[in-house]
This record gives structure tokens, C-alpha cells and sequence, in this order.
């Protein structure tokens, strides 16, 4: 896990629940969110790198043009 993350589910374990969410808590919640949107989109690009290395075996040799 990520230090980022770990920080992040610090800050929200603070948050009382049923609670009206201050600015801070607010904001730690958008931060959350932004840093879930772009570790999933990192997690994605991985998978697709793979896909895309994986592809490569089923492409026919090139022939030279003579």
C-alpha cells in the first residue's frame, strides 16, 4: 500500500460518523476520491501495457519487401 493511501485512510478514520464533515474533512474525502480515480486509472494502464506485450506474440513476422 502506498504511503499516500495510508495517509489518506488516517485522515479519515477521524471523521465521526453521522457527523456533519467539516472543510477538512470534506476535504480529505476529495482528496480520497482523487487519489482513488488515479491509482485505478495507474492499475489500468498496467494491465493494458501487458495486454498490449502479450498481443505482440500473435502478430506474424514481417517479410521484407524485395
Amino acid at each position: 500500500m502506498h504511503t499516500i493511501h495510508k495517509s489518506f485512510l488516517r485522515d479519515l478514520e477521524t471523521h465521526k460518523k453521522d457527523a456533519e464533515l467539516s472543510s477538512i474533512e470534506n476535504y480529505h474525502i476529495n482528496c480520497w476520491r482523487s487519489f482513488n480515480a488515479i491509482n485505478t486509472s495507474i492499475n489500468k494502464l498496467k494491465v493494458a501495457e501487458e495486454f498490449v506485450k502479450y498481443s505482440y506474440k500473435f502478430i506474424p513476422p514481417h517479410k521484407e519487401m524485395k
